[in-house]
Order: C-alpha cells, then structure tokens, then sequence
C-alpha cells in the first residue's frame, strides 16, 4: 500500500555552470517561498549586452508576461527608475531590482507611471543606448516583497546562480540545525547533513547554482 506521501525527486532539469558548485535541496511542500528572501540579495544571469528589461525578464528567466506586469510596479536599473521595460535596453553589466508596489512618497515616486514620476528628473541610465555592443553581459536581477513571492519559487526550482557567502548567512541564520528528514540537501551530487552544509560552502566563495524544489 501507497503511503500517501509524494515521493521527493532531485531536481535535475538545470545544469550547473562550468566550475560552480551545484546545491540542489528539496523541502517540504509549501516551504518553498521561505528561500525566496535570498532573491532580494541578486542572483545572476548571462544576457546579450542590448538587451531590454522586459526581453530578460519575460524571455530570459521566464516570468509570465501576465505576471511580469502586476509585480513590476516599481522596477529599477542602477537605482534608477525604468518606465517603459520594453524600450529599455542594457548594454554593460549592471542591476536590475523588481518589486511590487512600494508604501508611501518612495514608492509613488518610484513607481511606474505614478502620480510623482514626473518630478524625478532623473538622468538616463547608461544601459539605456540605442546603440548596443555585442557580446554577453552578466546581469545581477533582485526580487524584492510581492515580486519575490509570485515568481520566486518557479525561479529557484529552475536554478539561480547566487552569492556563496549570502547562502551561507541565510543558512546559518535560518536553517543550520534544521532536522535533516525534513530538509534533504546535495552539494554537487553528494548528500549532505544540514549541520555540515555551511562548512561545506565557506571554503568556496564566489558564486554557486542553487535550486530548491519539494
């Protein structure tokens, strides 16, 4: 007789990047979103330098366009508001951060179209070019409130490529003495106990491939 229980399967559907440490965890279902914080901090993707916003978002990480346009209320590159996703081109590595709509006179002046963009008068962003240079530029995307819950989980089952020294923090602070039965974890391809997880990484520093699946 069946237990009830789904059986968990390691997920193996992203491949590593050349030389990154590959840590592949599997939690109980609906606990997911619990690792969605670690978005806020920026994870990293290679894109064709000219680039729009709303290309690497929709089409490169895959976020649904429906989705894209009800958590982009408030959406900056280098710190800068970007207003129109689908004009707005990056050509040199830089920042782009995703949020919901902010509280207050911060977010009505950072929001798309809102009622206080006009008084921004802020510079163009030096991505913004019409003419682009060819090749491939690294990208750090940040996810932020409502936007890192809504897209967070399907992101972090595909695979994000993250800070080592970030993960490590937010592993000792949240999940170090986690019991291992109910959180199973692989550094590339070998089981390890959640108690050993944190030496493991913090002889790595760089980057790692992280996905979290249930």
């Amino acid at each position: 007789m069946g237990s009830g229980r789904r059986e968990r399967r390691w997920h193996g559907a992203m491949m590593a990047p050349d030389g990154l440490t590959r840590v592949d965890i599997i939690v109980p279902a609906g606990t997911i979103r619990r690792f969605s914080t670690l978005l806020a901090h920026g994870f990293t993707v290679d894109v064709p330098s000219g680039i729009t916003v709303y290309e690497l978002l929709t089409g490169c990480l895959g976020i649904d366009p429906g989705i894209f346009e009800k958590q982009s209320q408030t959406l900056l590159h280098e710190g800068r508001p970007v207003d129109d996703a689908v004009a707005h081109r990056v050509t040199a590595p830089s920042s782009i951060a995703l949020s919901g709509a902010l509280p207050g006179l911060f977010g009505a002046a950072f929001r798309k179209q809102g009622r206080f963009a006009p008084m921004r008068h802020l510079p163009v962003c030096p991505g913004n070019q019409s003419e682009t240079e060819a090749g491939q530029i690294g990208i750090t995307v940040k996810l932020f409130n409502t936007a890192a819950e809504a897209i967070g989980t399907d992101l972090l089952e595909r695979g994000v490529r993250i800070s080592v020294e970030v993960f490590v923090d937010f592993w000792k602070r949240h999940l170090d003495d986690a019991p291992s039965p109910e959180i199973k974890i692989r550094i590339d391809g070998t089981d390890v106990a959640t108690a050993d997880v944190a030496d493991r990484l913090c002889s790595g520093g760089g980057e790692m491939f992280l996905t979290v699946s249930s």
